[in-house]
Formats: C-alpha cells, structure tokens, sequence
C-alpha cells in the first residue's frame, strides 16, 4: 500500500457542509451524556446498594462488551457492503434510548442488569457505523481535528448533564434513579436528532440483496476482515494496543464514580463526586482538542502514544502519590487529557493504517479490540472487594493491573508504524 492509497477516495464532497461536520460531532456529545449519567456515574453506583458487592458491575458489563465485540467485525463489513451507516447507528442509538427507559421503570437488581446490558450494547453497536461515518465527511487532514471536537463536544454534554441536574435539583437518594436514566434518555436522542436531518447518508453499495443472505454474507465478510485486518504486523500491533489500553480505560470509566467515593480512593461525598467528574470534563473537553489537532501536525501514532502516557502518569499518581490534592489533580487533569486523547488521536491513527475502502472493516475491528477489552474489570473490583472483606479497603493492587494493561498497550503501540506502507 502507498500513502496516497490512504486518501479517503469517494468522499461526497471536497467541501462538506459546516453543518454535516457539527451534527456528526454533537452526535459525540449525546452518547457521552448516556455513558457518564448511566454507564459511569449513577448505575454502578446503584448496582451496588442493591447487591453489596463493587464484583456484581462485571456482570451487566461483561455479556454487553463481549456480545458487541463478536458482532462489531460483521457490523463493519456491513456498512461496507451497503452503506447506511447513519441509518444503522440511529437505529441502534434508539434501542439504547428505549432501553435507558426501561431501566428507569424497574426496581429488581436482575432487571437492571438486564436492561443495562440491552442499553449498552445498542450503544457500543451504534459506534462503529458512526465512526466510519467521519472519513466520508472531511479529508484526511482534518480527521484529526474533528475527531477532537466529537470528543470535546461529547464531555461538553456532560457539563450541560451535570447542569441541568443542578438546577432542577435532583438527588437519586430521594426522587430515586430512574429521573437520572429519563434524563439521560431525553438528552442522547435529543443531541443526535441533528446528525438524522444534516449528515448525508452512505449511498447504498451494489445490487440489491435479500436481507437473509446479506447478514450472512455480512457475517462471513466480518470473520474474513477480522483476519484481514489482523494480518499486516502492523495493524495487529495497532490492534492489539487498542485492546490494552482501553482495557485499563472501559474499567476506570466503569469504577472512576465508585472510586472517588470510596474512603480507601478519594473519599469524595455524592456532591463531591459529582464536582470531581464535573473537573474531570473540563480536562477531557480541553484533552479532545489538543490531541485531535495534534494528531493532524504530529500523526495519530504520536499522539496516542502521549494520550497512554499522560493516562500511565495519571494512574499511578492518583493511587500512589501521599498528598490527597496532587492525586485529585493528576486524575482529574492528566487522566482526563489522556483519556479523551485516546480516542480523539486512535480513531485518526486508524484512518492513516488502512485503505479507504477497508475503513468500515477496520473501524469494525477496532470496535472490537474496545468492546471485547476486559480483563482488568472483574479483577480489579474482585480485589477490592477482597481487601474490603480482609478489613483493609485498597485500590492498590487493582490500580496496578491497570498500570500493566497500559505499559502493554504502549508496548503494542511502539510496535505500530505511523501510516500504511
């Protein structure tokens, strides 16, 4: 492959609308609002009063992740074959939506689970047509930058969550959850309105097919790109360090909420958790940016490279460091830069690895190496919960499996040329 093969080669226009480009990215603001309110914040937390155990969260995470994962090649090669891909990711954004909903209507921690997992899914499925919708929108050079202010858009939603939370008052302890899940629910399908009237759709490839034999055909295509994509030692490196590092990042987006209230991590109140998550989006916003339009001067390798390095730094910080003020400081600042970083700056790496006519496949792939990337989150809650029962209550021992799973995916990054060859 050359380099000028990476060249996004039937983009539908030279010069997309403003519009097209805002609406895509404010699509990142709204399923940022669902994964911090739900998936972050307010879900483990509940998860946890109903069942007494941190453990129980791996649960409703690991069949979503792992479903999604299996399915996400297939998905790819999809959108691929046939386009679509703003009708695929709103379809599944509003199974996230109902499901949110449903989660808001029930009590039992079973049901919950249940609902989230459905939720969650949808939600990680609805990613990988979105992303290949961004190459289709913009020239390569300005991937980077795009990519960046979805990431920043996408926390800035996060304060606009926190908000209006704030303002109508709400409190989970009285008025119950389930006002937190409909707000979430409201907010997601509100923000991604724009994306259905303003991004063009992906024009529909090839004959037509029965649908039977299209998902078929689909599912063949995502196990063949699967190989495919794993075959050049350069993307499998890239690959494999995607699934390390957001192996340590989906467990902190899962635990950070728990984590800052806990008196054996930050030891925050409920309003002090919530100003430390609202600091945390200040630092991702500004993480977004920097590292999306860094990686347009520097590449995406370098950049992502850095991301995982202020997130190392971050990591240890926080759990190692003895002053209480520098490890909410590393955490909140480093550990935000560092984890917005990492999408902003990968999602553009991955655009400069692969051919243009591969990129739903490989934005397929790469869905999986982030979905299916959970080894750390049983084990650092189980760690937890064991030094809990010991009567000595630590993170240190779960924060160094993350440390690891982060040197890994460094290690496999290293091993990553910058562009396709």
């Amino acid at each position: 492959m050359t380099a000028p093969a990476d060249a996004p080669a039937a983009a539908p226009s030279p010069a997309p609308r403003r519009s097209a480009v805002v609406a895509w990215s404010l699509y990142d603001l709204a399923n940022t609002v669902f994964f911090l309110l739900v998936a972050t914040r307010y879900f483990p937390e509940q998860l946890a009063a109903l069942t007494g155990s941190e453990s129980a969260l791996a649960w409703a995470y690991v069949p979503a992740m792992l479903l999604s994962a299996l399915l996400s090649p297939a998905l790819g090669a999809l959108v691929d074959r046939v386009g679509r891909a703003r009708t695929l990711a709103l379809s599944f954004t509003v199974v996230c939506c109902l499901a949110t909903v449903a989660m808001a209507r029930c009590d039992g921690a079973v049901a919950l689970v249940v609902w989230f997992a459905v939720g969650r899914f949808a939600y990680e499925m609805a990613a990988v047509p979105y992303n290949a919708l961004l190459p289709t929108l913009v020239g390569e050079k300005s991937v980077g930058v795009v990519s960046g202010i979805g990431v920043g858009l996408g926390y800035l939603g996060n304060l606009i969550a926190f908000a209006l939370i704030a303002a109508c008052g709400i409190d989970p302890a009285r008025d119950g959850y389930g006002v937190i899940y409909l707000l979430a629910a409201v907010l997601f399908l509100l923000f991604t309105l724009p994306m259905r009237f303003c991004v063009p759709e992906l024009a529909t490839k090839g004959p037509g097919v029965q649908r039977g034999a299209l998902l078929v055909a689909s599912f063949r295509a995502g196990f063949a790109a699967l190989r495919r994509q794993l075959a050049p030692p350069g993307r499998r490196a890239f690959f494999l360090g995607v699934f390390f590092a957001c192996d340590a990042v989906n467990t902190v987006l899962a635990q950070v909420a728990r984590y800052a209230s806990q008196s054996a991590g930050l030891g925050f109140s409920n309003a002090g958790v919530n100003q430390f998550l609202l600091i945390v989006q200040f630092a991702c916003i500004g993480g977004g940016f920097a590292f999306g339009r860094a990686s347009d001067r520097i590449g995406g390798r370098r950049a992502t490279l850095m991301s995982v390095g202020f997130l190392f730094v971050a990591f240890a910080a926080a759990q190692f460091t003895p002053w209480h003020a520098l490890r909410v400081a590393a955490i909140a600042t480093l550990g935000g830069a560092g984890l917005a970083g990492i999408w902003a700056a990968s999602r553009h790496w991955l655009v400069q690895l692969v051919p243009a006519a591969e990129r739903g496949e490989a934005f397929g792939v790469y869905g999986l190496a982030q979905r299916a990337s959970l080894v750390t989150l049983w084990p650092f809650t189980a760690l937890f919960d064991a030094s809990v029962a010991r009567g000595a209550p630590s993170y240190a021992g779960s924060v160094v499996l993350l440390l690891a799973a982060l040197a890994a995916g460094f290690f496999c990054f290293l091993r990553t040329p910058a562009r396709a060859s």
